[in-house]
Parts: C-alpha cells; sequence; structure tokens
C-alpha cells in the first residue's frame, strides 16, 4: 500500500481541523458559562459584604492593643488619623488610618473602625470611661461625637 504526499497533507489537515473546532467550542462554552455564572452570583451588596463584614473564622478580642495595622497610608496626603491604645499590660497598638475611608468623621467613627479592622468592640472603650482614658492630640475627650480633623492623634489609655 502506497501513501502518496497529497493524501497525508489531506489527514494532518482534516485532523487539525477537528481538533481546534473542538478546542475552540470547548473555549466558547466555559466562556459563557463562566459569564453566566458571574452575572448570576455577582451582586454590588455581596461585594460590599465580602469587604464590610468580618469573617465568621474572625478572633474576636476583648483587647484593642492585641493587634495593630502597619504602615501608613499611601495615598493619604494629610487626611489621616493616628489611634494609639495603651493597656495595663504594657502592651501597645497604633495603628494609622485614612480618612477618607472612614464614613463617620467623630472620634466615636474613627474608634469604631478601628475597632472594626482590629477585631475588639468599640463599647469596651467608649461605654468606659471609668476604665478608658481617651484624649485627641492630647486633649481628653468627653464627647466622643466631635469632629476629627486631618492628621489627629486619637489615644487611648487603659486606666
Amino acid at each position: 500500500m502506497q501513501v502518496n504526499n497529497k493524501s497525508l497533507i489531506h489527514l494532518s489537515f482534516k485532523f487539525a481541523l477537528k481538533y481546534l473546532l473542538i478546542f475552540y467550542s470547548l473555549t466558547l462554552v466555559i466562556f459563557f458559562a463562566l459569564n453566566i455564572h458571574r452575572n448570576n452570583n455577582f451582586t454590588q451588596q455581596r461585594l460590599e459584604n465580602m469587604i464590610t463584614q468580618p469573617s465568621k473564622f474572625r478572633d474576636i478580642t476583648d483587647s484593642p492593643c492585641r493587634y495593630s495595622v502597619l504602615g501608613d497610608p499611601v495615598n493619604a496626603e494629610g487626611a489621616y488619623v493616628k489611634v494609639e491604645f495603651n493597656c495595663k499590660n504594657s502592651l501597645s497598638s497604633k495603628s494609622t488610618l485614612w480618612l477618607k475611608i472612614i464614613p463617620d468623621k467623630s472620634v466615636r467613627g474613627v474608634l469604631a473602625e478601628s475597632a472594626r479592622i482590629l477585631g475588639f468592640d468599640v463599647n469596651l472603650i467608649i461605654s468606659n470611661p471609668d476604665k478608658w482614658d481617651c484624649q485627641k492630640n492630647l486633649k481628653k475627650v468627653t464627647d466622643f461625637s466631635i469632629i476629627t480633623e486631618d492628621a489627629a492623634t486619637i489615644a487611648c489609655n487603659e486606666i
């Protein structure tokens, strides 16, 4: 049996064409299936929940001094607030937060955002003035609803 060159080329072409057709068909099916999956399962509300709500596996602590946010915000350009917690057991936590991401610019709002990030209950500090002494720019805070200005420092010391 003799095979000529033309028939080999024709067979190779048919083979390549068949597999390319299968490959591109599968690629299109995967592409459209992933698009449909994304459109059915992604919402802006779910994204917002993923970003703002703490994980159910997250360690909720009873000490604000246990964790801290390291580093400074890159694009803050002076619109930041430093939050310090000093505990009795010589632990301290120092964090710098970008004011643009904090919806409530009051001292309460800054402490609440810090508590959300660090994983403790903000009422631990706000509801216990006999256990915690908070200062904003070295002035005692008695009203947590006062607005925080740029480059402020909020320091809360455990009594």
